[in-house]
Parts: C-alpha cells; sequence; structure tokens
C-alpha cells in the first residue's frame, strides 16, 4: 500500500538520482515507478506528480555526475562506466546533440537509455552547464509523463520503455520483468522511436480509467530499458 503514500514518487526519485552511479538498479527502478503511477492512476495531478519527482531526481544525479567530470576529468568518468560507452547509443546520443544542440539533449534526455554518454558529451562540446541539466529535466520529464499516461492508458505500449510482462503485476506487488537501460544496438532506438510517436498521438485516459488485466503478454526479444 506505500506505493499510493504521497512520499513514494519522492522516495523513487531518490532512487533514480542515486542510479546515476550504480546503473545496475535501472531496472527495478522502472517497475518501482508503474507501480507508484497505478497506485493513483485516475488521479493526473499524482502521475504529473511522480514523473516530475523522477525527473527531477534524475537531473540532481546528471549534476553530481557533470561535478564529478568537472573534478576528475571525462577519462576518468568513462572508465567507470565501459560498458555505456562501447553501446551504439553512445554514437547515436554524439550524433544528435552534435547536430541539434539543446533539442538534441532535450531528445536524447526522452530516450529509455542512460544519461551519461549525453551528459559526458555535452559537457565536452561545451554546452553550458545550465542549460544541459535544463534540457535533461526537460526530456526526463517529457519521459516519465509518456510512462505515466501508458501505464494507465496503454499499458501494452510500456514495452518500448523496457517493461515487460503485465503492468498490473506490479501494482499487485507481483513479480514483472523488465530489461537493463543502455546497451542498445540499432533496432532498439527504432523501437523507441516507434513507441514516442505512437505515444504522442494518445489521447489523455478518461479519469477514473483503470489499467486492463488480464493474461500477462511477454513481448518477444532481448531487453531494452531505464530508468
Amino acid at each position: 500500500q506505500f506505493a499510493s503514500a504521497w512520499w513514494y514518487p519522492l522516495l523513487v526519485g531518490l532512487l533514480s538520482c542515486l542510479n546515476t552511479f550504480t546503473v545496475v538498479l535501472s531496472g527495478p527502478l522502472v517497475v518501482l515507478y508503474v507501480a507508484g503511477v497505478l497506485a493513483n492512476g485516475a488521479k493526473l495531478q499524482r502521475r504529473l506528480f511522480a514523473a516530475v519527482a523522477n525527473a527531477l531526481g534524475t537531473t540532481v544525479g546528471a549534476a553530481a555526475l557533470v561535478y564529478l567530470i568537472d573534478l576528475r576529468g571525462v577519462d576518468e568518468v568513462t572508465k567507470q562506466f565501459p560498458s555505456v560507452f562501447e553501446s551504439k547509443g553512445w554514437e547515436r546520443s554524439k550524433a544528435l546533440i552534435d547536430a541539434h544542440g539543446f533539442s538534441g539533449t532535450v531528445l536524447v534526455s526522452a530516450m529509455p537509455i542512460v544519461l551519461h554518454p549525453a551528459v559526458i558529451f555535452a559537457v565536452t562540446a561545451g554546452m553550458a552547464r545550465p542549460t544541459l541539466l535544463a534540457a535533461v529535466l526537460l526530456g526526463r520529464t517529457l519521459k516519465y509523463t509518456v510512462m505515466a499516461q501508458l501505464a494507465v492508458g496503454a499499458p501494452h505500449l510500456l514495452r518500448f520503455f523496457g517493461y515487460k510482462g503485465d503492468p498490473q503485476k506490479a501494482d499487485e506487488g507481483g513479480r514483472a520483468s523488465v530489461g537493463q537501460e543502455g546497451l542498445w544496438q540499432d533496432e532498439d532506438w527504432h523501437r523507441a522511436e516507434r513507441g514516442l510517436l505512437k505515444a504522442a498521438a494518445l489521447r489523455p485516459a478518461k479519469r477514473g480509467n483503470k489499467p486492463k488485466t488480464g493474461a500477462s503478454q511477454s513481448p518477444r526479444g532481448r531487453p531494452d530499458n531505464d530508468m
């Protein structure tokens, strides 16, 4: 029942902040976030609060990462997350930010991938720190708002954000399958782009709607998310 508590989104946001330096919490955080949304699914203000709280936690984590980069240098930080910077997501992030600057950083931040490549490339490209953090906050708020809307209106589309299985199980405290964020291939980017386009076309869920129940459907394919 604590998933419906007013402080629950703040707790998830704090864990999202800490996950900047652990990365391995990405999967469990998806389950925790969806559980909190479903516990208050009919309340639009609660969904928005959960999205903003999680985005703020992620942004604080990004600010801490920027501070660490300034303190120890880019090379030292990249050594701490080798798998992240060996992925194709690193190249995609660089291309988007290099081509579109602030808007590219917002777009990358809205994707279900880890933020380390975007943050490091933006720093090395000379983007102002406040501008970078504003882009992260805006992008992550968009991401978590879309996820909250999908959880109550079209839960099967949460697979584009790495959530596998029946979202209702998260609300009931059951097990749900999630993917690991960050190690994306080309097909993962295409799925995410299609997912964001579909989510943008969704109408707001009517007040009082409940997520669909039924048999769990786990889409095929490799795990692909984060938190």
